[in-house]
């Protein structure tokens, strides 16, 4: 698909961490924690490309690379939980630059907003942004999904809950899972880069249709 301006916008679906949130790297410090704790060694490569998959997912096959077996249900649920204490112990919340202001802006001009997010506790994760989560008209966590990104199901559900045609949504990603997730529910996506390492290259072979380097530059497609 040609990088073409959508000519019409009518809702626009975000990711949150490392779109709207600068979380990323809270987190990953936070995964390499709980993995140690196994005496398992997180690389950021891999960390990165599996942003936005179900955590279960990702410790069962971490971990299985790793030892050569599963982990039992009791190891898998003392590593999540690790992870999240570590990251809420450490996580200040920040907004990446002109993210309120591209939020507002596409209200302002009637647009609806939809969040599809693996994360959860929004308010602790916004803090003192947390009365921009009143913008979106809906919102879609990890626990209310079967299947995680990069499976249909979260933008679907957006989607239907948004109550607009399939061609009037558009998603905004940062990851090669969020990516494959949109394109599989057949919507136009935008990937933003802002501070992830993955490369813009490899942001348009996961399918992103147009590839920005920030919010700011977000903001000129979008508003």
């Amino acid at each position: 698909m040609n990088a073409e301006r959508p000519a019409l916008k009518k809702a626009i679906i975000f990711d949150c961490d490392g779109v709207l949130l600068d979380s990323m790297p809270y987190y990953y410090k936070a995964w390499s924690v709980a993995f140690a704790t196994q005496g398992i060694t997180l690389s950021k490569d891999e960390f990165y490309e599996r942003e936005g998959e179900q955590r279960t997912k990702s410790v069962k096959e971490i971990f299985e690379k790793s030892t050569g077996h599963n982990p039992s249900a009791r190891v898998s649920e003392e590593i999540i939980n690790t992870m999240r204490d570590t990251f809420f112990k450490s996580f200040k919340p920040k907004l990446f630059p002109c993210t309120r202001e591209l939020l507002m802006a596409l209200v302002k001009k009637h647009n609806m907003l939809g969040l599809v997010t693996g994360s959860e506790s929004l308010a602790e994760m916004f803090g003192p942004e947390s009365d921009l989560l009143s913008l979106f008209n809906t919102v879609v966590t990890g626990p209310e999904t079967k299947e995680g990104k990069p499976a249909p199901e979260p933008y679907e559900q957006a989607i239907q809950r948004l109550s607009l045609p399939r061609s009037c949504c558009y998603a905004v990603e940062n990851a090669p899972l969020g990516i494959q997730s949109a394109k599989a529910a057949r919507l136009f996506c935008f990937a933003v880069r802002n501070t992830s390492p993955i490369s813009a290259s490899k942001l348009k072979r996961a399918g992103a249709d147009v590839v920005c380097d920030s919010n700011k530059e977000l903001m000129r497609w979008l508003v």
